[in-house]
């Protein structure tokens, strides 16, 4: 799986089911002592040590519930989490991208069957409608970004596969799931990095990266028009071996972030490249210092500043190190932060009302091999809110946090863990969607 590939990883939910089916795991690190009286409200005085779940706000605590829920705001070491509403699990199908339309539905892109996937839920994660595409003559079809205009229409885009070949493929649908139109464009070979899409007023924006027949890996980046996909301009961006993991627009700026190296074997660096409404590159800087990449970017407030999510693979020598920049609009630094545990990094970020922000990522569990998938709340200062571990609770888990949106008072997070051991050769992974509190 390409890094472009893993920043959008994501869940589709198959079948519905109602709040009965949330999932026996914990958001939370530790066991917790239960003690609460009957009220189950929380005092701030204690003659004795601070006891997790006694009802009393005491030492270091946060906060203090009174019970061992570990989703309702107060996980089981007595820190603000996330509030969960529902969670859903899939075996079926698979998704990368997660957006939410105008009136809150969300919409998931991925693939089913060897199928194009789009599947769009209500809030109370109900299915609404779905739509598969898979040309004839081609033996595999996925979407891997999807994003949605403020008239509620969607577009998809994607690969469409037989061996040794690939097209890049490219989808609108209306609000109610009718085909507006199809796209494509043939590439010089099946080396392709999966496409990144924005949408803003100036039109539909794609980049990837690709093998081109002088063995360079530019990154490409074209404007689309949103009424009928016609393709407006191309643009190719630099001769050696880069990435578009994200892609954004900021006022008149079409933003694409993701790393460089100037070779296969190289260390990667994070990279940004700026383009104006006309394809023309603004500018274009990697970090040569930091041996990462930016996974994701998102504008906000109103006076084109940006963040940035990924990670800085020096903090820690298996490829993690959370970091989450925000930089105004000629790229100075406003503030960093940097996730306190040093085996985690970040895939996505988005931005809700308020500036709030929530960033979602995977986090290496020290000395084993397992992996948990996490969730952050910070404010556009940069302080935190909540942190909340989705840990499976089955034996020697496997779980990574791939992507996040915000909706209309909620936000939610898409991940996958393995429900069998570690080693297994069977196939035990599944996708999950859960919709969180915005709070």
């Amino acid at each position: 799986m390409s890094l472009s590939e893993l920043s959008h990883r994501a869940v589709v939910l198959v079948s519905v089911c109602l709040s009965g089916c949330v999932l026996d795991y914990q958001v939370g690190k530790n066991p917790q002592a239960t003690a609460s009286d009957d009220s189950g409200s929380s005092s701030t005085t204690t003659s004795g040590p601070a006891v997790c779940g006694d009802g009393s706000v005491d030492g270091d605590e946060a906060c203090d519930d009174g019970n061992d829920v570990a989703d309702d705001g107060c996980d089981l070491e007595c820190r603000p989490s996330a509030t969960v509403e529902w969670t859903h699990k899939d075996r079926e199908a698979d998704a990368v991208a997660v957006a939410v339309d105008p009136a809150g539905r969300i919409v998931l892109a991925g693939w089913e069957n060897n199928e194009a996937l789009v599947r769009v839920l209500n809030p109370n994660g109900a299915l609404a409608w779905e739509r598969k595409v898979l040309t004839a003559g081609f033996d595999y079809a996925t979407f891997y970004d999807v994003v949605v205009a403020g008239d509620g229409r969607i577009f998809a885009a994607g690969h469409e596969n037989v061996p040794y070949d690939a097209e890049l493929l490219i989808q609108g649908f209306g609000p109610d799931g009718d085909a507006l139109w199809t796209a494509r464009e043939s590439f010089f070979s099946n080396a392709a990095d999966a496409p990144v899409l924005a949408v803003g007023p100036g039109g539909l924006y794609v980049a990837n990266s690709a093998l081109q027949p002088d063995d360079t890996w530019p990154l490409i980046v074209r404007r689309l028009d949103p009424a009928t996909g016609a393709v407006q301009w191309n643009v190719h961006h630099g001769d050696t071996l880069l990435t578009a993991s994200d892609l954004a627009v900021s006022g008149s700026a079409i933003v694409a972030v993701g790393s460089i190296s100037e070779t296969e074997g190289d260390p990667r660096h994070p990279l940004v490249v700026v383009l104006d409404e006309q394809g023309a590159v603004v500018s274009s800087v990697a970090d040569e210092q930091v041996d990462g990449n930016w996974f994701s970017v998102a504008p906000i407030g109103g006076a084109g500043d940006l963040l940035l999510a990924g990670l800085d693979a020096s903090i820690d020598i298996n490829g993690y190190g959370a970091v989450l920049r925000r930089v105004r609009a000629d790229g100075t630094e406003v503030w960093s932060f940097i996730d306190e545990e040093t085996t985690e990094q970040f895939l996505d970020v988005a931005v809700g009302p308020g500036e709030a922000i929530v960033v979602i990522g995977t986090g290496r569990v020290p000395d084993s091999p397992a992996t948990y998938g996490y969730a952050r709340r910070l404010t556009g200062q940069g302080a935190s809110v909540w942190s909340s571990h989705f840990l499976n609770s089955v034996e020697a888990t496997r779980e990574m946090g791939f992507a996040v949106a915000f909706g209309p008072g909620f936000i939610v997070a898409l991940g996958q863990w393995d429900e069998g051991p570690i080693g297994s050769e069977v196939d035990n992974f599944a996708m999950w969607v859960r919709r969180l509190s915005s709070e």
